[in-house]
C-alpha cells in the first residue's frame, strides 16, 4: 500500500532530488505515506549504485549498463553531473543512505561518455583489491517509475533540460508492498555481498577529479536580459526609407511640372529645392503637407520612396502616403519631450525652453529619478529579486549625489528608503518575473493603451540604457531610457523579435497622449540609429505593473511630424533688435498664443514664464472678457509697464546672443570633421588611446567615464604631427564625441587635460564600441573607427540666465531685489552698524576701511571699486572675517572658478569653515580639500547636514547655484567678486539667496563677454556693477592705494584710463624694479650671433620697467590657423625672452606671458615646454593676477593694418598692462596698431617717455634655433569686420576716459568662457 501511494505520489510531482521543483508543492500531509515514498527512492537510489538490476530489466546489449563515467549527459541536468562527479571513492562505504536495493528504478543514474569526461578522469580498475562483504538487506522490488523528459522553450540558446518523475505506463508491473526496517544508529554497517564486488572494482582519482573545469561540463545559466544581443534578421527586401537633404529656391501656389524662370515668395503648394548634390528638384506638396511655411532659403528634408523617382519627375508628397515626410527646418533638433508637451498648447515647450526658474528639487522628480536608476540598473546588473533590488536602492540612495538631491528636497532619507522600497522591491520583482525571459509566458501580458490585452511579451535583450540619439533625418534628439530587445506574441500568433525603446514612467497617468507620442518618435530615432525597423515602443508603469505596447501607426507619425515642423518653424525664429526710432513698436511674436483654456492654463507648470511673456512680450491687455483673466491678472498683476519693458528688453538682448547656437551646432552634421577642423571647432581623425573609470571621483553625473584620444595614425604609418593645441578647443570647454557619419552626439562631456598630441574628456557613460557598432549594424572591427570631437555650441546657461531675470517678476519672485535693480531704489545704510576699531585690521589702509565700513553698515547693497593692485582680494577677505565674528553668513561667487578660489586661498588659514561648491575638476588644487568630495562620503543624513548647513561661508560660481544647497540655505550676504565682468541676468542668480549683497569689481577693466553684436549695442555687456554704480554713488567706497605695480608701469592706465587717480601705496612699490641675480652675456651662447648693442641684454636692464618692443623691421606677420589669427615670429621672440630672464635667476613662477588671441596662447604653450611654470594667459583669464615680470604678445601685424575688435577695447589691454609689478614687455607691430586712433596716444606717451625698442632685422634668429611649433594654417583669409568708426567718434568727445567705457566697443571674436560652470 506504501508503494502504491508513493507511486501515485511520484505521479504528481517531480522527484525528490528534481533541484528545479518547489518541495513545498509535493510535501503531502500523510506523514507516514511520505516517509515510506522517501525511504523507497533513496534505497532505489543507492541499490542503483551497487546492485545489478535483475535480468527483466536489463537493457538491450547494444545499450549496457548505465554506470558512473558512462551515462551520457543528455540524460540528466547538468546541474546533477557536477554532484555525480564530486562524490567521494566509495571502495568501502561507511554508511549508505538508506537500505540498499536490488530492484530498478525507473530513473537509472546517468553516465558520462567519453566526450564528456576526459579519459584521465575515468574511474580505472583497481587491481586486486576486494573488500569484505558481510551481510545486506534484504529490499523488496518498489514499482517502476518511467523518466520523461520535459522539452524546453524553443530558444535560441536553451536552458537546463527538466526531468520529472511521472505515472509508470499501464502495462507495467504491479506494485508490490515494500518493507522498510529504519537503521537505528547502533546498527551495523551493512555491507554488500559477493555479488555487488563489481562495483567495487573501480577506483576514482579525486585529485584528477578536482581539476576537471565544471564549466565544461555544465552550460552557464543563462541570465536574461542578455546584454547586447545580436540583431535580428532584417525583413526580406526592408530597407531605411531615402532622405534627401533639399534648400528651397522658391513656393508656388500650384502644382508645376516644370521648374519656372521666375520666383515668388509666397507660402504655396509647390517647392523648388536644390538638393545636397547640387540638382534642382520640383516637390509638390499635398494636403496637409501643404502647411508647412517654407521660405525661400529654407532647409527641409524629403523622406519618400518617391526619391527613387526619375530626377525629371516632380516628388509628390501626401499625407496619405504611409512613407512620406517633409521635415521643415531639420538643423533644429525637437526633442521628444517637446513635441510631447505641445499637446494640447504648443506654447508651453517653447517657454520651458526659453526659461528655468529656479526651484528646489521636488519630491516626485527625486522618485522619479531613483526609480528611473533602479531599473535601468536592474536591466543592465540582469538583477530583479527582492534582495538583489533591495541591494540597489540601498547602493542608490548611500550614493552621494544622491544623498544631496534627497537632502535638498527637504526628505528623510529614512522615509525616502522606505517609500522607494515599498515600490521597487515588489514592482521590479514583479516586472522580472513577468517580463523578463527568453520567451513570453503567460503572466507577460502586454496591453494597449486602452488597457486592452494584446499579447504577452518577454524582454530578452538589451542593448543601451540612457541612449543619446540625434536624428538628422527627422530633425529630432533624444535619450531613450533603455534600448531593448524583446519576444512579443500577439493574440494567437507566433512571437515576432523586436528591437523597441523601452520607456519608465514612475507616475499614475497611464497611456496619456504624450506618453505615447514621445515613444511613437523614438521608434523613430532608434530606426534610424540601429538600421534596423521599429515599429513599435514600450511603456512601462512602475506604479500600475503594466506595459503599454504602441504600435507607430503612419498617421499618428505624421500628425506628430507636423507638430515637430511647427515646433521647429517657431524656434527657428530670429529676435531682431528694437528699432531705436520706434520704441513702442510691436515686434515679430516669437512664440504661438496661449491657448487660452482655463482649465489646462491653471494647472500648467510653465503658467508663471507663459504669463510674463504674455504681459512682457506678447503685450496683452488686461481683458476682463479674456477667458483666462483671473489667472493672467493673479500672475502679472504686480507689474508695471517699467517692469514689462525692463524684461523685454533683457529677454531681447539674451535671444540676441545665442541666435548662433543652431548654426553652430548644425556644423556637427554640415561639415565634415576635417573642415571644422580647419576653422578651430573641432579635432578630426581621433582615436581612442585608454580609458577610466572615475565613477566616485565627482560629484558631477558627466565625470563618470574618462576616454583619452590621440590622432590615428597616417595611412603610411607616421604619426601625425598636426597639433590639438591648434583650435578653439580647450582645456574645461564643453565637446561633443561622435563618430562620421551618422553616428553624431554619442556622448556630450568636457575636456580635462589637453596637449599637444592627446585631449582628454570626461563622459557620462563608457563608450562600448563593438557593442555600439554591432546594433547599428556598421563594420565589426574597431580598428577603423575614427572620432569627431567637436565643440559643443549648447547655451544650457542662457535658460539659467532667463530664469534668474524672470525671477525678479513672476508672482513671489525676488521683490527686493526688482526694486533695488529694476526701479532703482536707493541703497540704506545703518551707521549704528559701523565696526569698531577693534574690528578692523590695522593692517587695511584708508581706503580699505572705508569699504569695510560701507559694507558693515549697508541695508541693501554695497559697491567695492577695486582698481588694479588695491588690495581688493586682501580686502574682501577681511570683510568676510569681519562678518563672520559678527555671526553672519556669507556666499561668496564669482563669473569664474579661478576668481572664486583667489579669494577662498585667502581663507584656508581662517577660524571658520568654508565650503567651496562645484565642479572639483575646475577646482583650483590648491583649495580641492575644501570641496564635498575630498570629505568622502557622508555616513549619515545628519552628518550631510552638517557639512552643508554649518560653514558660515559657501563659495560657488553664478552658474553653480542650482546646487541643493541654495534651495535650503539663506545667507545673510551674497559677495560677487569681478562683478563688472557679469552680465546683468548672471549676476541677478546669487543674489537672490541672500539679504544683502556686495558688488565687487571694476568697470574700467575686463566687461562682460558678449559674442553678438547687436547684443552689445543693446546693452547687454553693461553689468549690474555699473548700472547701480552710476545710480547711486554714494554706495560706492573706491579703493584707489595700488601695491602692485612700479610708477611707470602705473603711468599708463593712470593717464589712458583713470584719470590720475591711482596712486602707488608707497615709496618702496613706486621704485620696485625686476632684479635680475645671474644676468649672463649672449657671448655665453654659442649658438648666438647678436652684436654689443643686443635687443635682448637691452631688454634685461634692470632701469628698463615699461616698454614697447616693435617689431615691424623683423618682420614679425601674423597669420591664420583656420580662422584664428596667430603670429609665430612674435612667439619666438617672447620665448627667448622669457627664456633669458629665467636664466638669469628670475623665478618661473614670477614670469607670465598675455595674449589675446587663443590660437597664440596654444603656440607659445607649444614653444614653452621648457618653461613650464611659466604662466600663459588671455586678458580675460589673467584678471585677479600679478607677476614680477609680464610678457604681452599683441599679434596683430600686416601690411593692411587690420588690428581686430580685441585691441581696441582698452579694457582689455589695462587688465593686461596692470598685471605687472616690476616690469611689462609689450611685443607688436607699431605701423599696424597705431593705424587705430585709440591706440595712438598709447604710443604718444611711450614716444614722451622714451619707452620704445625697434628690433633689428632678423631679431629672432639672432640667439640660436627656436624650437618648431607645427600648426595648421588656412589659405584662405577671411575679411575682417571694420570697428574703428565707432571708437573714431568716441575719440573725437572724450578719448581714453568715460566715453571709452560707456560704449564699451571690444571683441566681436572674443573668447569663449570655459570658466563659467
Amino acid at each position: 500500500m506504501r508503494a502504491a501511494s508513493a507511486s501515485s505520489s511520484s505521479s504528481k510531482r517531480p522527484m525528490a532530488h528534481d533541484k528545479r521543483g518547489s518541495r513545498a508543492k509535493r510535501a503531502r500531509t500523510d506523514k507516514e505515506n511520505e516517509d515510506a515514498f522517501m525511504a523507497d527512492l533513496l534505497a532505489g537510489l543507492e541499490g542503483s549504485e551497487f546492485d545489478a538490476p535483475p535480468s527483466s530489466s536489463l537493457p538491450s546489449p547494444s545499450k549496457p549498463t548505465p554506470r558512473r563515467g558512462t551515462v551520457p549527459p543528455s540524460s540528466v541536468p547538468e546541474a546533477d553531473l557536477i554532484d555525480f562527479l564530486t562524490q567521494p571513492k566509495m571502495p568501502t562505504p561507511r554508511r549508505p543512505l538508506a537500505p540498499l536495493s536490488r530492484s530498478p528504478v525507473g530513473r537509472p543514474l546517468p553516465a558520462l561518455g567519453k566526450a564528456a569526461v576526459p579519459s584521465a578522469f575515468r574511474p580505472v580498475k583497481k587491481a586486486e583489491v576486494k573488500p569484505r562483504l558481510e551481510g545486506r538487506s534484504a529490499i523488496s522490488p518498489v514499482k517502476e517509475v518511467k523518466i520523461a523528459r520535459v522539452p524546453p522553450p524553443a530558444v535560441k540558446a536553451a536552458p537546463v533540460p527538466q526531468l520529472t518523475v511521472v505515472k509508470a505506463e499501464s502495462e507495467a508491473k504491479p506494485a508490490v508492498d515494500v518493507d522498510v526496517k529504519p537503521m537505528d544508529a547502533e546498527d551495523d554497517f551493512p555491507l554488500p555481498t559477493a555479488s555487488q564486488e563489481s562495483h567495487y572494482d573501480m577506483d576514482w582519482d579525486l585529485d584528477a577529479l578536482a581539476m576537471i573545469d565544471e564549466s565544461a561540463l555544465v552550460k552557464e545559466t543563462i541570465k536574461y536580459p542578455v546584454l547586447h544581443p545580436p540583431l535580428p534578421a532584417l525583413p526580406e527586401g526592408y530597407k531605411p526609407t531615402p532622405w534627401l537633404r533639399c534648400t528651397v529656391e522658391a513656393v508656388y501656389d500650384e502644382l508645376l511640372d516644370t521648374i519656372p524662370d521666375d520666383e515668388m515668395s509666397l507660402f504655396l503648394s509647390t517647392l523648388v529645392v536644390t538638393c545636397a548634390e547640387g540638382t534642382r528638384r520640383l516637390i509638390h506638396l499635398k494636403e496637409r503637407w501643404a502647411d508647412i511655411k517654407a521660405r525661400r532659403g529654407d532647409v527641409v528634408n524629403v523622406v519618400s520612396h518617391a526619391l527613387n523617382e526619375p530626377h525629371d519627375k516632380p516628388i509628390v508628397l501626401t499625407f496619405s502616403d504611409a512613407s512620406s515626410y517633409i521635415i521643415h527646418h531639420p538643423d533644429v533638433l525637437v526633442t521628444m519631450t517637446a513635441i510631447a508637451n505641445a499637446i494640447p498648447c504648443p506654447r508651453r515647450p517653447l517657454v520651458q525652453a526659453l526659461v528655468k526658474l529656479p526651484e528646489p528639487p521636488s519630491k516626485s522628480m527625486l522618485y522619479g529619478n531613483v526609480l528611473h536608476s533602479l531599473l535601468q540598473g536592474s536591466l543592465s546588473e540582469q538583477k530583479f529579486s527582492r534582495d538583489d533590488i533591495a541591494t540597489m536602492i540601498r547602493g542608490e540612495l548611500t550614493k552621494e549625489e544622491t544623498r544631496l538631491q534627497v537632502w535638498g528636497a527637504g526628505l528623510d532619507s529614512g522615509m525616502v528608503a522606505k517609500d522607494i522600497g515599498s515600490r521597487a522591491e515588489e514592482g521590479f520583482e514583479t516586472f522580472g518575473r513577468k517580463w523578463v525571459h527568453a520567451e513570453p509566458t503567460s503572466d507577460g501580458e502586454v496591453k494597449t493603451a486602452r488597457d486592452e490585452p494584446i499579447g504577452t511579451l518577454a524582454i530578452s535583450g538589451l542593448h543601451e540604457i540612457e541612449e543619446d540619439i540625434w536624428s538628422t533625418k527627422w530633425g529630432l534628439k533624444g535619450k531613450v531610457d533603455a534600448s531593448v530587445q524583446a519576444r512579443l506574441c500577439r493574440d494567437g500568433g507566433v512571437a515576432e523579435e523586436i528591437v523597441a525603446p523601452l520607456e519608465i514612467k514612475t507616475g499614475k497617468w497611464i497611456g496619456g497622449v504624450g506618453h505615447r507620442a514621445q515613444t511613437m518618435l523614438y521608434t523613430l530615432l532608434m530606426e534610424d540609429r540601429y538600421n534596423t525597423p521599429v515599429n513599435a515602443g514600450l511603456l512601462y508603469y512602475s506604479m500600475k505593473d503594466t506595459i503599454i505596447l504602441v504600435e507607430a501607426k503612419a498617421n499618428e507619425v505624421r500628425a506628430l511630424i507636423q507638430t515637430r515642423n511647427e515646433l521647429a518653424e517657431w524656434m527657428e525664429r530670429e529676435r531682431v533688435p528694437q528699432p531705436k526710432d520706434e520704441p513702442d513698436a510691436l515686434a515679430v511674436p516669437f512664440l504661438p498664443p496661449t491657448i487660452d483654456n482655463p482649465t489646462d492654463c491653471d494647472r500648467c507648470y510653465a503658467a508663471d514664464a507663459c504669463m510674463l511673456y504674455r504681459k512682457a512680450v506678447d503685450r496683452v491687455p488686461v481683458d476682463d472678457y479674456d477667458a483666462i483673466a483671473p489667472l493672467y491678472q493673479a500672475k502679472t498683476g504686480h507689474l508695471t509697464d517699467a517692469h514689462a519693458a525692463f524684461f523685454e528688453h533683457w529677454e531681447r538682448l539674451l535671444s540676441l546672443e545665442e541666435q548662433d547656437t543652431v548654426r553652430l551646432r548644425a556644423q556637427l552634421w554640415t561639415m565634415t570633421a576635417e573642415a571644422r577642423q580647419r576653422s578651430g571647432r573641432c579635432f578630426a581623425d581621433m582615436v581612442i588611446a585608454s580609458e577610466s573609470n572615475d565613477v566616485g571621483k565627482s560629484l558631477s553625473k558627466i565625470h563618470r567615464y574618462s576616454h583619452t584620444f590621440v590622432r590615428a595614425p597616417a595611412e603610411d604609418g607616421s604619426t601625425p604631427r598636426a597639433s590639438l593645441l591648434s583650435g578653439h578647443i580647450a582645456k574645461g570647454d564643453p565637446v561633443s564625441l561622435s563618430i562620421d557619419p551618422h553616428l553624431l552626439c554619442l556622448e556630450r562631456g568636457w575636456v580635462t587635460a589637453l596637449d599637444r598630441d592627446s585631449v582628454t574628456v570626461a563622459v557620462t557613460y563608457r563608450i562600448d564600441l563593438e557593442a555600439l557598432l554591432a546594433r547599428t549594424r556598421r563594420p565589426a572591427s574597431v580598428d577603423g573607427v575614427r572620432f569627431r570631437i567637436d565643440k559643443d555650441e549648447m547655451s544650457s546657461g542662457m535658460t539659467r540666465m532667463r530664469g534668474s531675470l524672470a525671477q525678479l517678476f513672476v508672482a513671489g519672485g525676488d521683490e527686493k531685489r526688482r526694486r533695488l535693480v529694476v526701479d532703482l531704489e536707493a541703497p540704506a545704510f545703518d551707521e549704528s552698524l559701523a565696526p569698531s576699531d577693534d574690528e578692523i585690521p590695522a593692517s587695511l589702509n584708508a581706503d580699505q576701511r572705508n569699504a569695510m565700513h560701507k559694507v558693515l553698515t549697508a541695508q541693501d547693497y554695497a559697491l567695492v571699486l577695486g582698481m588694479p593692485g588695491t588690495g581688493k582680494t586682501t580686502t574682501i577677505s577681511e570683510i568676510i572675517k569681519a562678518l563672520v565674528a559678527r555671526g553672519k553668513s556669507v556666499l561668496l561667487t564669482s563669473y569664474t572658478h579661478s576668481a572664486v578660489d583667489t579669494i577662498v586661498s585667502k581663507l584656508v588659514n581662517a577660524d571658520f569653515q568654508v565650503l567651496r561648491i562645484g565642479n572639483i575638476d575646475k577646482v583650483h588644487r590648491d583649495v580641492q580639500h575644501l570641496t564635498l568630495e575630498s570629505l568622502g562620503p557622508s555616513t549619515s543624513a545628519e552628518q550631510m547636514e552638517a557639512r552643508l548647513m554649518t560653514p558660515p561661508v559657501v563659495a560657488a560660481t553664478c552658474l553653480s547655484i542650482e546646487h541643493p544647497i541654495f534651495a535650503r540655505r539663506k545667507f545673510d550676504y551674497c559677495i560677487v567678486d569681478e562683478a563688472s565682468q557679469i552680465t546683468l541676468p548672471t549676476c541677478l542668480g546669487p543674489l537672490r539667496c541672500a539679504d544683502k549683497f556686495v558688488l565687487v569689481g571694476d568697470h574700467f577693466q575686463l566687461p562682460p563677454i558678449v559674442r553678438k553684436a547687436e547684443a552689445r549695442a543693446g546693452g547687454l555687456d553693461v553689468s549690474l556693477f555699473r548700472r547701480l554704480s552710476d545710480a547711486h554713488t554714494e554706495a560706492v567706497a573706491p579703493l584707489a592705494s595700488q601695491y602692485r605695480m612700479n610708477e611707470d608701469i602705473m603711468l599708463l592706465s593712470n593717464r589712458l584710463i583713470y584719470e590720475g587717480r591711482l596712486r602707488c601705496g608707497s615709496e618702496a612699490v613706486a621704485k620696485q624694479a625686476l632684479t635680475l641675480r645671474e644676468r649672463t652675456p649672449c657671448a655665453h651662447n654659442g649658438e648666438a650671433t647678436c652684436a654689443e648693442d643686443c635687443w635682448l641684454q637691452g631688454l634685461l636692464d634692470e632701469n628698463v620697467k615699461a616698454v614697447f618692443v616693435d617689431t615691424d623691421l623683423v618682420p614679425a606677420r601674423d597669420v591664420r590657423a583656420g580662422d584664428l589669427i596667430q603670429n609665430p615670429i612674435e612667439a619666438s621672440l617672447v620665448y627667448q625672452l622669457a627664456r633669458a630672464v629665467v636664466a638669469s635667476g628670475v623665478r618661473e613662477h614670477d614670469v607670465a606671458v598675455i595674449t589675446p588671441y587663443r590660437q597664440q596662447i596654444k603656440l607659445l604653450s607649444g614653444l614653452f615646454t621648457d618653461l613650464p611654470n611659466v604662466e600663459i594667459l588671455t586678458a580675460d583669464k589673467s584678471q585677479g593676477r600679478d607677476k614680477d615680470c609680464i610678457l604681452i604678445s599683441l599679434v596683430r601685424s600686416n601690411e593692411e593694418g587690420k588690428i581686430g575688435d580685441l585691441l581696441r577695447d582698452w579694457r582689455r589691454i589695462n587688465v593686461s598692462f596692470t598685471r605687472a609689478r616690476k616690469k611689462l614687455v609689450i611685443f607688436g607691430s607699431r605701423s599696424t596698431l597705431q593705424s587705430d586712433r585709440l591706440l595712438s596716444g598709447f604710443f604718444d606717451l611711450m614716444d614722451e617717455k622714451g619707452w620704445v625698442v625697434r628690433l633689428p632685422p632678423g631679431a629672432h634668429g639672432l640667439h640660436g634655433a627656436v624650437p618648431e611649433v607645427t600648426t595648421t594654417i588656412e589659405k584662405k583669409e577671411k575679411k575682417e569686420t571694420k570697428g574703428a568708426v565707432v571708437g573714431e567718434r568716441l575719440l573725437n568727445s572724450k578719448p581714453f576716459v568715460k566715453d571709452i567705457l560707456a560704449v564699451g566697443i571690444h571683441a566681436l571674436n572674443v573668447l569663449t568662457h570655459q570658466d563659467m560652470n
